[in-house]
């Protein structure tokens, strides 16, 4: 490598440790309360949380984010992308099942326009997915978050 490629290395490495190191870190939503949620409300979960739904045997837990692969909003892609998250559900008699749901990138938040999915008689509709991805910043598991709304 000549000097002119090292320095230009460096220069990359050095600006890209600045953006590591000039990043905004803001603390997670606090976690909701454990009282229950409303069927046909939205309602946020943190990542790891469960909720249970009023009047029903439904217990709600964000699993986590099973991949994000949407557009970062400050650059230019080909396509828009997606990101989809783990749902687990357990109903009567403690009976678990997986639900996984998908948001599509680059859509106004909440994406009202989002498909119902059915499972157990209800239907689960996933709003946003936050935080939405930037170029350069990581997004650390437990600051994700979702917006819900079950039928």
């Amino acid at each position: 490598m000549d000097r002119l490629s090292v320095r230009l290395a460096l220069i990359a490495l050095l600006t890209l440790s600045s953006l590591q190191c000039n990043r905004q870190f803001t603390e997670a939503e606090p976690a909701q309360k454990s009282g229950p949620v409303r069927l046909n409300q939205t309602f946020s979960i943190n990542q790891d949380q469960e909720v249970a739904l009023e009047k029903t045997s439904l217990r709600i837990r964000f699993l986590f984010v099973t991949d994000d692969s949407r557009c970062p909003s400050d650059a230019e892609c080909v396509i828009a992308g997606s990101a989809h998250v783990l749902l687990r559900v357990t109903g009567e008699n403690n009976l678990t099942s997986q639900l996984v749901l998908e948001i599509p990138g680059e859509v106004s938040m909440p994406y009202e326009q989002n498909e119902f999915v059915n499972h157990r008689g209800f239907q689960f509709k996933l709003l946003s997915l936050s935080p939405y991805p930037v170029f350069g910043r990581e997004v650390r598991e437990q600051d994700y978050r979702i917006l819900l709304l079950v039928t």
